[in-house]
């Protein structure tokens, strides 16, 4: 079973939840930070989520909202933490009024790893082809599951079976990944194997 860190929507409502549900089906899961903390303080999430992949290596990342740019941004600043995949559920418009968004600020690079962008086309956080461009941006495999809001509590997401598979998916994408980097083969393909 993967390990797997849940990374709430500072701000937001984590009851009735999909993240909230996901930590208790799954027990290899665990929720870093709180979703109502709207005082967020980057370095103490960064140490939290670096803690907990340390200790347990090949860990997984599942962001929501304006926390996709907070793990973007900790992943081009940092290496060595242990993460082996993020799965990216309705990035938040960057340049928005959101004040978290613009305290993370906009990834750096390319992110060196599997990743999955999951985006809605009726998020009001961010428009589908924003969605899809940021994932062309970050090396990341796109998933467009259509009209859903923000994947949130409010659009209907308690339950979100569909996330579990799409993280499973990226453990696949994973270990695949890890085969060609230990026999030099891996290419501009972007883990979308």
């Amino acid at each position: 079973m993967a390990r797997t860190i849940l990374v709430p929507e500072p701000g937001g409502a984590l009851t009735d939840h999909w993240q909230s549900w996901w930590s208790h089906v799954d027990p290899g899961a665990k929720i870093v930070g709180r979703a109502g903390d709207t005082s967020l303080r980057y370095t103490v999430l960064a140490d939290a989520i670096a803690d907990v992949a340390s200790a347990d290596p090949d860990t997984f990342l599942v962001a929501h909202g304006v926390s996709c740019a907070f793990v973007a941004r900790l992943l081009s600043g940092r290496v060595n933490l242990g993460i082996a995949g993020v799965l990216f559920v309705a990035p938040t418009n960057l340049s928005g009024k959101d004040p978290h968004a613009r305290l993370f600020g906009p990834p750096l690079e390319e992110l060196n790893m599997p990743t999955t962008v999951v985006a809605s086309r009726t998020d009001p956080a961010l428009d589908i082809d924003a969605a899809e461009r940021l994932a062309a941006h970050w090396g990341s495999t796109f998933v467009d599951i259509g009209d859903a809001g923000h994947i949130d509590a409010a659009s209907g997401f308690g339950p979100w079976p569909d996330g579990i598979a799409l993280r499973d998916d990226l453990v696949t994408r994973a270990r695949r990944y890890v085969r060609a980097s230990l026999l030099g083969e891996v290419s501009a393909q972007r883990w979308a194997f």
